[in-house]
């Protein structure tokens, strides 16, 4: 099998990570996505243009060597011609297409370096929120049992101690419990930023991947062009073949372009089913 259905595959990739919706989630400007997406449903609209020429040239082909004719060679190099257009289209938009995944690969890296960094800040953020917030209840608790506590105000009232002591311990109290509070709303702030981040990574990565799978989108293509030329280029020299034949309605001169052009043809077909079945 060619790698026609590799290429196929990473435009129906792209696609469907597009169609997802997760690029909304990147951070990223929309235009290089929908720019993108717009190429490769391009490129799979092109290939079904391409898959029903190359059907019907099959069909044309498989019946021309079960009962050849003459002057089948020209109409073949004109289907070929057709085929040709269709694919130097084809190969433009994937060039396109290719230099577009490039630019916004180096986008979705550059933000998935920047959010790795944030993540650490957060993460930093967390860490010291969750540190404060221990502290503060602790200083809260300490502050409470010394207010109520055997060496606390109760105790020390009794022993004739100032209302500055309760006033004292109230202020550590409200202190520590600010303090707490603070730290809490610290600890949901980066929570939140944190699954935000993540969120946005996933998207990221979901991008990266499918990208990365137009980087063989060229392979299966370049070889559908050789073998569209191949077929042509035999196509092309049977026809002047049997142009110039001494007597062009000879069967021996039909056969001899069936035999020299039967590779190249096939090989053309095989490309032929490997799209039909893929796309």
């Amino acid at each position: 099998m060619s790698q026609i259905p590799q290429s196929i595959n990473s435009l129906n990739t792209y696609i469907s990570y597009y169609n997802s919706g997760q690029e909304q989630q990147t951070g990223l400007s929309l235009t290089p996505f929908i720019d993108l997406n717009s190429g490769c449903t391009s490129a799979l609209n092109q290939l079904t243009v391409i898959n029903s020429v190359i059907i019907s040239f099959k069909g044309g082909w498989n019946q021309f060597v079960q009962n050849p004719v003459t002057n089948m060679a020209s109409v073949f190099e004109q289907d070929l011609t057709v085929l040709q257009q269709e694919i130097n289209t084809l190969i433009s938009t994937a060039s396109a297409i290719k230099s577009n995944a490039e630019n916004l690969s180096a986008q979705v890296s550059a933000q998935i370096t920047s959010l790795n960094t944030a993540n650490q800040n957060y993460t930093n953020q967390y860490n010291q929120a969750q540190t404060d917030y221990t502290n503060a209840v602790n200083q809260y608790n300490d502050a409470n049992s010394h207010l109520h506590g055997s060496s606390g105000f109760l105790s020390g009232f009794l022993t004739g101690l100032t209302l500055g002591i309760y006033n004292k311990v109230k202020q550590e109290m409200d202190a520590a419990n600010n303090a707490r509070n603070n730290a809490q709303t610290s600890i949901n702030a980066s929570q939140q930023a944190l699954t935000n981040i993540a969120n946005t990574q996933n998207a990221l990565n979901s991008c990266s991947s499918a990208i990365a799978e137009l980087s063989d989108l060229m392979a299966g293509l370049t070889a559908l062009q050789n073998g569209i030329n191949g077929a042509a280029t035999a196509c092309g020299q049977g026809a002047t073949d049997e142009k110039n034949a001494a007597n062009a309605n000879d069967p021996a001169v039909i056969n001899v372009f069936i035999k020299l052009a039967s590779t190249q043809v096939q090989t053309l077909i095989s490309l032929g089913d490997d799209i039909n079945s893929s796309l």
